[in-house]
């Protein structure tokens, strides 16, 4: 069984993320905000799906940070709704398994979710301008998809 979180403040992700999975195999905690979250740790979630929606950009920098701190083996899916490439990167950088823009289908969260549970550590997931990002003993990388 994965245990996955999920830190949304208005809840649409974490309905969706129970509706879409398999929850005889997935374990879904779900957090409102920041205190709730580093609460919620303690289940000691594979994988943890942030939603920027509501958020500021040091916001959602500060919880993952202190979310990889706390856990660093730990998996963050971050789910954003607007930001910029530079957002995506400094994000990259704090370690998170990979950066998705709304609107996010069922289908990718699904694919996130095997993808943590198969491989159980960080992998690069598509970026948003047709660009993969990863590290590589603790260097980001950068690859063209196109």
């Amino acid at each position: 069984m994965i245990k996955i979180l999920i830190v949304d403040k208005d809840m649409n992700l974490a309905a969706s993320v129970v509706r879409a999975m398999d929850t005889r195999q997935i374990r879904v905690d779900v957090a409102q905000t920041e205190v709730d979250a580093l609460a919620a740790m303690r289940a000691e979630p594979a994988l943890v799906f942030v939603r920027t929606r509501g958020w500021r950009a040091e916001e959602i920098k500060r919880l993952i940070g202190r979310i990889r701190s706390r856990e660093p083996a730990v998996l963050v899916a971050v789910i954003a709704s607007g930001g910029s490439a530079d957002d995506e990167v400094s994000l990259r950088r704090l370690g998170i398994l990979c950066y998705l823009q709304e609107p996010v289908s069922t289908d990718l969260v699904q694919e996130v979710v095997r993808g943590a549970a198969s491989l159980g550590s960080a992998f690069g997931l598509g970026g948003t301008r047709g660009e993969r990002f990863h590290t590589k003993q603790g260097t980001l990388m950068k690859e063209d998809c196109r």
